[in-house]
This record gives C-alpha cells, sequence and structure tokens, in this order.
C-alpha cells in the first residue's frame, strides 16, 4: 500500500505538468468505458481534459462520449503505472443548478478525493524554488488540476483542509491523526500531505467499520 501512495501521489504533482496533445499526438491507453446505459465497452481511451471528452478506439470504431453518455471510465497511464479512473458527477462549482462532469478519482473510501481540470490553471511557483529549509518545494507550483474531498454528497474544496477537512478527520480519530503529524513532520498545507492524512483517515475508518461488523456477528451468533 505504502509503494501504491507514493506512485499515486508522484503522478498527482508532476502528470498535470506535461504538455496538452493535440489529437493527433495523443497517447491512447487500454481501458474501458460504462456508458449510462450501463454497457461496458473494452479497448483504447483518450480523454482529453480540455473539452472534456473521452474518445474510445477498438477494431470497428472511433467514437466520441460526453459525460452524459458515460458513466465511468479508466485506462491504465502506462508512463507512471496508476490506474486512472474517473467518474460523472452532478457538479458545478459556481452554480445552484449543476452538470455532469467528469472528476478524477484519486482516493477512494470513506472520503472520495477527486480532482477536476482547471481550464485556466494559475500562474504558479517556480518548481525549483527553495523552502526555507533549503528544500526543493515540489509542491509550491501550480498542478492545474483543482481538488475536492467528497463529504455527504458535498464537495468540499482540498484548499478549506484546514478549516474543514482536519477537524473532520480529527473528530475520529484525533490521536492517530496528530501522532501521524508529528512522527512523518507533515504539513497540513501541503498537498501531499493532506492526501496521506485522507488515506490514512480512510485506513482508519475501514479498520473501524470491519471491526464493528465482526462484533455485531459475534453478537449474532455467539
Amino acid at each position: 500500500m505504502k509503494n501504491s501512495l507514493l506512485s499515486l501521489l508522484f503522478f498527482v504533482c508532476f502528470a498535470s505538468a506535461l504538455a496538452q496533445p493535440t489529437i493527433d499526438q495523443a497517447d491512447w491507453h487500454q481501458g474501458s468505458l460504462v456508458l449510462r446505459s450501463g454497457l461496458e465497452l473494452n479497448g483504447e481511451i483518450y480523454f482529453d481534459q480540455v473539452t472534456k471528452v473521452v474518445l474510445f478506439k477498438s477494431q470497428q470504431m472511433i467514437k466520441a462520449f460526453s459525460s452524459h453518455q458515460v458513466q465511468s471510465f479508466k485506462f491504465l497511464e502506462q508512463s507512471f503505472g496508476i490506474l486512472r479512473e474517473f467518474v460523472a458527477y452532478d457538479f458545478n462549482q459556481h452554480s445552484h443548478y449543476p452538470r455532469k462532469e467528469f472528476l478524477e478519482v484519486i482516493l477512494k473510501g470513506p472520503l472520495t478525493l477527486l480532482r477536476r481540470h482547471r481550464d485556466l490553471p494559475e500562474i504558479g511557483v517556480n518548481l525549483n524554488t527553495q523552502r526555507v529549509d533549503g528544500q526543493p518545494d515540489t509542491f509550491d507550483y501550480s498542478t492545474g488540476f483543482s481538488y475536492f474531498v467528497l463529504i455527504q454528497n458535498q464537495f468540499v474544496a482540498l484548499k478549506k483542509f484546514r478549516k474543514e477537512i482536519l477537524p473532520l478527520i480529527s473528530k475520529d480519530f484525533s490521536q492517530e491523526i496528530s501522532q501521524l503529524i508529528k512522527e512523518k513532520s507533515l504539513h497540513t498545507f501541503a498537498l501531499d500531505h493532506q492526501i496521506k492524512l485522507i488515506n490514512h483517515y480512510n485506513f482508519l475508518k475501514r479498520l473501524q467499520m470491519n471491526s464493528t461488523f465482526t462484533n455485531q456477528e459475534v453478537a449474532i451468533h455467539p
């Protein structure tokens, strides 16, 4: 699990720095796509994050699908060895009238971490910027994505981590979260550290849920 999380963090930080290819230059990836009807298609996938259109290619056809036609799709990002998954959610950050949009699933669990491509990324600090401790600050630049945590069907921006998300995960596991922050010298404003904390919370929550389920079984079947 540790190696998988490290690969995920590396991908989250650096994949977005790659240049956006044209369709002719697009790298197709082996994957699958699930339509709203429930039909699953297996073939090659290319997702254009600018137009929000997913292209599907098989021996028989090449077809473009929108978020209104597709429930989810996933493909293997060979360069990073990461399985990328996208789900069409009812999402609109600035309106009471959400529309279907593909969001990439970064973490699954009691707290689901998602991200969406920003059409106009903010200007970030140079990748080689040094922190005050002399170490490269690889997260002090724009990733080109906005991150959200799905909490009770609400999308909470990850930029509100210290104000809304950290109090939530600390409510259930205050000692464990505080201990991890101390032992790993985590900074709650850093993207990679926030992901580690959410991932740890999900791990603890699953253990708690499994333990509760096991105890219930014992009570029912003495």
